[in-house]
Protein backbone atom coordinates (compact mmCIF):
# COMPACT_ATOMS: atom_id res chain seq x y z
CA UNK A 1 0.00 0.00 0.00
CA UNK A 2 1.23 3.49 -0.76
CA UNK A 3 2.33 5.87 1.87
CA UNK A 4 -0.13 8.22 3.53
CA UNK A 5 0.39 11.89 2.73
CA UNK A 6 1.46 13.21 6.12
CA UNK A 7 1.62 16.90 5.30
CA UNK A 8 -0.94 17.99 2.69
CA UNK A 9 -0.18 21.40 1.21
CA UNK A 10 -3.80 22.57 1.17
CA UNK A 11 -7.42 21.52 1.64
CA UNK A 12 -7.72 20.21 -1.93
CA UNK A 13 -4.69 17.93 -1.45
CA UNK A 14 -6.11 16.75 1.89
CA UNK A 15 -9.46 15.86 0.27
CA UNK A 16 -7.73 14.05 -2.59
CA UNK A 17 -5.74 12.04 -0.05
CA UNK A 18 -8.54 11.45 2.45
CA UNK A 19 -9.35 7.83 1.48
CA UNK A 20 -5.76 6.86 2.29
CA UNK A 21 -6.22 8.11 5.86
CA UNK A 22 -9.08 5.65 6.39
CA UNK A 23 -7.03 2.49 5.73
CA UNK A 24 -6.29 0.25 8.67
CA UNK A 25 -3.35 -2.10 8.85
CA UNK A 26 -3.72 -5.85 8.64
CA UNK A 27 -2.46 -8.91 6.88
CA UNK A 28 -4.19 -12.13 5.97
CA UNK A 29 -3.44 -15.26 4.00
CA UNK A 30 -5.49 -18.27 3.03
CA UNK A 31 -3.81 -21.60 2.35
CA UNK A 32 -5.47 -23.68 -0.35
CA UNK A 33 -5.41 -27.46 -0.61
CA UNK A 34 -6.89 -29.96 -3.02
CA UNK A 35 -10.20 -31.44 -1.85
CA UNK A 36 -12.42 -34.23 -3.16
CA UNK A 37 -15.64 -32.30 -2.63
CA UNK A 38 -16.43 -28.63 -2.15
CA UNK A 39 -13.69 -26.04 -2.49
CA UNK A 40 -13.88 -23.17 -4.95
CA UNK A 41 -17.08 -23.61 -6.95
CA UNK A 42 -17.25 -20.38 -8.95
CA UNK A 43 -15.16 -17.27 -9.64
CA UNK A 44 -16.07 -14.14 -11.58
CA UNK A 45 -14.67 -10.66 -11.93
CA UNK A 46 -15.36 -7.42 -13.69
CA UNK A 47 -13.10 -4.46 -14.24
CA UNK A 48 -14.23 -1.09 -15.51
CA UNK A 49 -10.86 0.44 -16.29
CA UNK A 50 -12.42 3.59 -17.69
CA UNK A 51 -12.77 4.56 -14.02
CA UNK A 52 -9.10 3.98 -13.15
CA UNK A 53 -8.56 7.59 -12.08
CA UNK A 54 -11.33 7.49 -9.45
CA UNK A 55 -9.06 5.97 -6.83
CA UNK A 56 -5.75 4.25 -6.45
CA UNK A 57 -2.00 4.57 -6.21
CA UNK A 58 -0.75 6.03 -9.45
CA UNK A 59 2.96 5.40 -8.98
CA UNK A 60 5.03 2.43 -9.90
CA UNK A 61 5.88 0.82 -13.21
CA UNK A 62 7.35 2.83 -16.06
CA UNK A 63 4.90 5.71 -15.77
CA UNK A 64 6.11 6.89 -12.36
CA UNK A 65 8.88 4.52 -11.20
CA UNK A 66 9.19 6.02 -7.73
CA UNK A 67 8.39 9.50 -6.61
CA UNK A 68 6.71 10.93 -3.58
CA UNK A 69 3.91 12.59 -5.49
CA UNK A 70 2.72 9.33 -7.03
CA UNK A 71 3.08 6.93 -4.09
CA UNK A 72 0.07 8.17 -2.09
CA UNK A 73 -3.40 6.72 -2.37
CA UNK A 74 -5.55 9.31 -4.09
CA UNK A 75 -9.24 9.35 -4.79
CA UNK A 76 -12.64 10.76 -4.15
CA UNK A 77 -14.67 8.46 -1.88
CA UNK A 78 -17.99 9.86 -3.06
CA UNK A 79 -17.03 9.47 -6.72
CA UNK A 80 -15.79 5.92 -6.12
CA UNK A 81 -19.07 5.06 -4.40
CA UNK A 82 -21.00 6.53 -7.35
CA UNK A 83 -19.03 4.35 -9.78
CA UNK A 84 -19.76 1.19 -7.76
CA UNK A 85 -23.45 2.15 -7.65
CA UNK A 86 -23.45 2.78 -11.42
CA UNK A 87 -21.91 -0.62 -12.13
CA UNK A 88 -24.39 -2.10 -9.69
CA UNK A 89 -24.78 -5.75 -8.92
CA UNK A 90 -24.00 -7.22 -12.37
CA UNK A 91 -21.22 -9.54 -11.16
CA UNK A 92 -23.42 -10.74 -8.28
CA UNK A 93 -26.37 -11.25 -10.62
CA UNK A 94 -24.21 -13.29 -13.04
CA UNK A 95 -22.91 -15.46 -10.19
CA UNK A 96 -26.42 -16.18 -8.91
CA UNK A 97 -27.71 -16.95 -12.41
CA UNK A 98 -24.76 -19.21 -13.25
CA UNK A 99 -24.79 -21.13 -9.95
CA UNK A 100 -28.53 -21.10 -9.24
CA UNK A 101 -27.76 -20.06 -5.66
CA UNK A 102 -29.88 -17.70 -3.57
CA UNK A 103 -28.63 -15.56 -0.69
CA UNK A 104 -30.03 -18.12 1.77
CA UNK A 105 -27.71 -20.76 0.25
CA UNK A 106 -24.71 -18.95 1.73
CA UNK A 107 -23.79 -19.33 5.38
CA UNK A 108 -21.82 -16.08 5.11
CA UNK A 109 -21.21 -13.32 2.60
CA UNK A 110 -17.79 -11.75 3.07
CA UNK A 111 -17.48 -8.36 1.41
CA UNK A 112 -14.69 -5.81 1.33
CA UNK A 113 -15.74 -3.11 3.79
CA UNK A 114 -14.72 0.48 3.21
CA UNK A 115 -17.07 2.18 5.69
CA UNK A 116 -20.32 1.24 7.40
CA UNK A 117 -22.39 3.48 5.06
CA UNK A 118 -20.80 1.75 2.03
CA UNK A 119 -21.66 -1.65 3.53
CA UNK A 120 -25.24 -0.55 4.22
CA UNK A 121 -25.54 0.65 0.61
CA UNK A 122 -24.15 -2.69 -0.62
CA UNK A 123 -26.88 -4.51 1.35
CA UNK A 124 -29.54 -2.18 -0.02
CA UNK A 125 -28.43 -2.59 -3.65
CA UNK A 126 -27.68 -6.33 -3.59
CA UNK A 127 -30.39 -7.67 -1.32
CA UNK A 128 -27.84 -9.67 0.71
CA UNK A 129 -29.43 -10.33 4.13
CA UNK A 130 -27.53 -8.47 6.85
CA UNK A 131 -27.40 -11.61 9.02
CA UNK A 132 -25.14 -13.26 6.40
CA UNK A 133 -22.46 -10.56 6.66
CA UNK A 134 -19.38 -10.69 8.87
CA UNK A 135 -19.07 -7.03 9.83
CA UNK A 136 -15.57 -5.89 10.77
CA UNK A 137 -15.35 -2.27 9.64
CA UNK A 138 -16.61 -0.62 12.88
CA UNK A 139 -13.90 -2.39 14.88
CA UNK A 140 -11.02 -2.62 12.37
CA UNK A 141 -11.71 0.09 9.79
CA UNK A 142 -10.95 -0.41 6.12
CA UNK A 143 -8.24 -3.07 6.26
CA UNK A 144 -8.03 -3.12 2.47
CA UNK A 145 -6.86 -6.36 0.89
CA UNK A 146 -6.87 -8.19 4.24
CA UNK A 147 -10.60 -7.69 4.84
CA UNK A 148 -11.85 -10.93 3.27
CA UNK A 149 -9.17 -13.08 4.90
CA UNK A 150 -9.82 -11.55 8.32
CA UNK A 151 -13.57 -12.11 7.95
CA UNK A 152 -13.01 -15.74 6.92
CA UNK A 153 -10.75 -16.26 9.94
CA UNK A 154 -13.53 -15.03 12.22
CA UNK A 155 -16.07 -17.60 10.97
CA UNK A 156 -13.97 -20.52 9.70
CA UNK A 157 -13.98 -22.56 12.92
CA UNK A 158 -17.81 -22.52 13.01
CA UNK A 159 -18.32 -23.69 9.43
CA UNK A 160 -19.54 -27.22 8.75
CA UNK A 161 -18.84 -29.34 5.67
CA UNK A 162 -21.17 -28.18 2.89
CA UNK A 163 -21.46 -24.60 4.17
CA UNK A 164 -21.01 -22.12 1.33
CA UNK A 165 -19.34 -18.73 1.65
CA UNK A 166 -19.49 -15.94 -0.93
CA UNK A 167 -16.48 -13.62 -1.16
CA UNK A 168 -17.02 -10.19 -2.73
CA UNK A 169 -13.90 -8.17 -3.45
CA UNK A 170 -13.98 -4.51 -4.45
CA UNK A 171 -11.11 -2.39 -5.71
CA UNK A 172 -10.36 1.21 -6.54
CA UNK A 173 -10.23 2.01 -10.23
CA UNK A 174 -13.36 -0.12 -10.27
CA UNK A 175 -12.90 -3.84 -9.98
CA UNK A 176 -15.32 -6.29 -8.42
CA UNK A 177 -14.90 -10.02 -7.92
CA UNK A 178 -16.94 -12.90 -6.55
CA UNK A 179 -15.86 -16.35 -5.40
CA UNK A 180 -18.15 -19.11 -4.15
CA UNK A 181 -16.43 -21.51 -1.77
CA UNK A 182 -17.82 -24.59 -0.06
CA UNK A 183 -16.19 -26.08 3.03
CA UNK A 184 -15.21 -29.70 2.42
Amino acid sequence: MGAVRRDPANLAEFRESFAGYTFGDAGAAVVLEAVDRGGILDVDSETRSEHWAVGGIFGGGSRHPRGDEHTYFRGDGNELRAVFEKVGTSVLDRMRHRTGLEWTDFRHVLVHQVTLPYLERFVEMSGVPEDRLVVTVPELGNIASASLGVQLDRVHANLSPGDRVLFVGLGGGMSIMTMVWEKS
